[in-house]
């Protein structure tokens, strides 16, 4: 059940977050469209700013003619340049055209750098901007390691993708979320000690240092002595301390996220429980109608009804969302209701085929049966020995069959059937158990093994009604 409640509620969830995401891209969206208005306002400033220099520097007599030129030059290189991104800051796509010059005077701190070799020195702004983004937009492992090469005495090493997996004593592999790898340096830092350690060049905490480190040779080694130092361990303690400070976004979502989980879970739990309860007893579901409180809608919802007058949760739930219509997630909706029953019912045959897969051999007893629209089905049921050595006997579905030919009723069977089965039962019907022509000599043909057995209670009602026929008694 518990499995059941996580995949349906994991299934609205993802919903939401893809709603939540969709309305984020908008607003992006949007952003971006004022920013672009705004940069090419401040274009048009800018070029009636250059003509009105120009202007004056024409204007200022023979004398100054040669002065005007020169402002004028200097005026056109500095457009120039403003139009040619640098090569430390490359042109914005989306944002930078011949009209539109990329602006280049702002002023971006060192250690918003995704290279942790540049960061500098470590200080408290450092450490809140990073501890609130996390090691996961800095580790680089997508990067060209060929910076890292270093000449041995034999050959030369350098550093390798692998190290930033970690193989554990059960065989597990586990990612090392905590090692970055810096392009500018060829090195390698410990995120957690690079923020929180102290700087010691010694031994294996080089990886907090500012150098880093970048012995490939010893890597495996010290890379492993690093990760289960105390010094690392004490940095990752205080980074998960921060990072679970009272008062940060994240951990406000998070902690309504984890809310919201727990009580739509208190709800389905519910829900599946009143299902299991009429399901195993054979019970309608449905009602001529689908609202709380009327005594006309059914099994589903009256049961509900039943519980919440002892379950305060239940009876405050049904009171905000019982008959809130669509377009509003209440659970309890006869929707909600069918794919609980679908998954239920996929686990519940994913359990019996587990324990014939167990048991190996099988019987198999079929028989046809209309429905409520006069169609014909087959009914598959399935015998077999259980582990504890008790006589099992579960439905396992019903099967379309065109006819009562008997090439129909085979086509029908064989697609279930296969090389353990050891026994069949019908009743006794030509079509179903003639020794030449009959459904089980087309599947004795298939499985020899498959012995066939007349339908006992097929034959008890036939010596019955033959009982009270008047001719019996003469």
């Amino acid at each position: 059940m518990e499995l059941l409640v996580r995949q349906v509620h994991l299934k609205r969830a993802a919903e939401q977050k893809l709603a939540f995401f969709k309305k984020e891209l908008q607003s992006t969206k949007s952003k971006l469209q004022n920013a672009l208005q705004q940069l090419e306002v401040a274009q048009a400033a800018f070029s009636c700013a250059r003509d009105d220099v120009i202007e004056a520097g024409t204007q200022t007599g023979d004398n100054e003619t040669e002065q005007g030129d020169n402002v004028s030059v200097e005026v056109d290189a500095n457009i120039n340049e403003l139009r040619q991104p640098s090569a430390d800051q490359p042109e914005i796509g989306g944002l930078a055209s011949a009209s539109s010059p990329t602006l280049h005077a702002v002023d971006i701190p060192a250690y918003t750098s995704t290279d942790p070799g540049t960061w500098g020195e470590i200080n408290d702004e450092v450490r809140e901007y990073w501890a609130d983004r996390g090691p996961q937009f800095c580790q680089n492992m997508t990067a060209d390691f060929s910076t890292s090469v270093q000449q041995y005495k034999s050959k030369k090493r350098r550093f390798s993708k692998s190290f930033f997996n970690c193989r554990l004593v059960n065989g597990e592999n586990v990612r090392r979320d905590w090692l970055l790898y810096s392009p500018s340096k060829g090195a390698v830092y410990c995120f957690l000690c690079r923020l929180f350690g102290v700087n010691d060049k010694n031994g294996h905490s080089k990886l907090g240092c500012a150098d880093g480190f970048n012995d490939w040779k010893h890597a495996n080694e010290r890379i492993a002595d690093h990760e289960g130092s105390e010094s690392h361990c004490k940095c990752m303690l205080v980074w998960i301390s921060r990072t679970a400070e009272q008062g940060k976004i994240h951990n406000e979502l998070k902690r309504q996220y984890e809310t919201e989980s727990q009580y739509w879970s208190e709800v389905l739990k519910r829900v599946v429980a009143v299902i299991k309860f009429i399901s195993e007893r054979e019970l309608a579901f449905r009602g001529d109608d689908q609202q709380f409180g009327s005594p006309q809608n059914g099994n589903y919802l009256g049961c509900l009804e039943l519980i919440s007058q002892f379950d305060p949760f239940l009876r405050e739930h049904i009171a905000r969302f019982g008959n809130a219509g669509k377009g509003t997630p209440s659970y309890l909706s006869s929707t909600v209701c069918e794919e609980l029953i679908d998954l239920m019912g996929d686990k519940l045959l994913s359990v019996i085929l587990d324990k014939i897969r167990m048991a190996k051999y099988f019987s198999i007893i079929v028989d046809s049966t209309p429905d409520i629209s006069h169609s014909d089905q087959l009914t598959f049921i399935v015998r077999y020995v259980s582990e504890d050595g008790n006589t099992e006997e579960h439905f396992l579905k019903f099967l379309h069959i065109s006819s009562h030919t008997v090439e129909s009723l085979f086509n029908s069977v064989i697609s279930v059937l296969t090389e353990n089965c050891r026994g069949q039962c019908f009743d006794n019907t030509s079509n179903m158990s003639a020794a030449y022509k009959g459904l089980q000599s087309r599947i004795r043909e298939v499985n020899p093994l498959a012995e066939w057995v007349l339908c006992g209670t097929y034959s008890e009602l036939s010596w019955g009604k033959c009982n009270q026929h008047p001719l019996s008694k003469l």
